[in-house]
């Protein structure tokens, strides 16, 4: 297990519905406080952005964290609105499909696994382990296997055993723990959702 990356994605969100707010009270039962107000335009569309990570097994030099990365796309606002004025970057929370996730794997998590991995295991067999989702990207996909051989390293892509979810610790409690986390704060924004989730990862 000292050789394994695992990799998924999760969907965090900027409000939830349904939260249960307490409220002080007195002793005859009337609130000595008000309900705080959440807007959303929609309780339907609530913002939301989908985050990619990688963790390894910790050891005593390590933690085992490699990385967290929103799946987002920039791009220059059009037209002038009461939030933004025009000709601004602008972040816009993307669905994974398979070409993202190969571009995201060859530009940042296989670098970062690189970067973070120790280095004199350089040379021993490191798996990449994500779960048989449709957009993810196959096996023997040959952009991926070239960005893992490359500079001398042994990384290579593996499904996650169809029907055994508990073989991802993701999936097990560390998107848990985060989005606990994250539920505790208030963000309004996308930028401000992407702030509070990598802080609440570190």
């Amino acid at each position: 297990m000292f050789d394994v990356v695992h990799i998924d994605e999760k969907w965090f969100y900027v409000k939830k519905i349904g939260q249960r707010v307490y409220v002080l009270t007195g002793k005859d039962g009337t609130p000595l406080e008000e309900a705080p107000v959440q807007y959303a335009q929609s309780k339907r569309h609530i913002k939301k952005v989908m985050f990619l990570r990688a963790v390894a097994r910790p050891r005593g030099d390590w933690d085992g964290n490699i990385g967290l990365w929103p799946v987002v796309e920039t791009h220059i606002t059009q037209r002038w609105s009461v939030n933004r004025p025009a000709g601004v970057e602008e972040i816009k929370p993307v669905s994974m499909n398979r070409t993202l996730a190969r571009r995201m794997l060859v530009t940042d998590v296989i670098p970062a696994i690189k970067a973070k991995w120790p280095q004199d295991q350089k040379a021993t067999l490191i798996r990449i382990q994500q779960d048989n989702a449709r957009p993810h990207v196959l096996e023997e996909d040959a952009e991926v296997l070239a960005a893992g051989r490359a500079d001398g390293w042994n990384i290579r892509l593996e499904n996650q055993p169809s029907q055994s979810p508990d073989l991802n610790c993701l999936d097990l409690g560390y998107f848990c723990s985060i989005q606990s986390l994250q539920s505790h704060t208030s963000p309004r924004t996308t930028e401000d959702l992407i702030k509070e989730v990598e802080l609440a990862r570190s």
